[in-house]
């Protein structure tokens, strides 16, 4: 979204380097043993003409179109990775969070779909620390 520019990730240069961080971050843990199997399939950069809010009018103006990726759709039970009750007893969610520290990946923004499933597990919303 284009949004108020407040400093420092929310102005437009700072959203568009926290997309730039989010993608690099994707393609790096798509290529990981450990993550590939836990992050949403990461489809790449892509291009959107037009946005509209759920009474079909444009909102267009509140997004950067050049700044959007494809992911894959996820279903199922989603909890931050901050809440509480996501981390109790669930170290396979404790080791997939390291893995992605020890690549340099940020995941405190991150969503986990299917926490409560050491297999299905999946993460949305990381990027590379410190990339701006």
């Amino acid at each position: 979204m284009r949004g108020p520019d407040v400093p420092p990730r929310h102005t437009e240069e700072g959203r568009r380097l926290r997309y730039q961080a989010q993608c690099e971050a994707y393609k790096l843990a798509s290529s990981d043993l450990l993550l590939k199997d836990h992050i949403a399939t990461f489809y790449g950069s892509c291009l959107v003409q037009d946005v509209l809010s759920d009474a079909g009018v444009s909102i267009v103006e509140t997004y950067l179109l050049d700044c959007c990726y494809a992911l894959e759709l996820l279903s199922g039970t989603e909890m931050k990775l901050t809440a509480p009750e996501i981390r109790d007893n669930r170290k396979y969610l404790q080791d997939a969070e390291m893995r992605f520290a020890e690549l340099g990946i940020d995941v405190l923004d991150a969503t986990v779909f299917n926490f409560h499933d050491p297999n299905g597990f999946k993460f949305v919303d990381f990027e590379i620390r410190n990339w701006y």
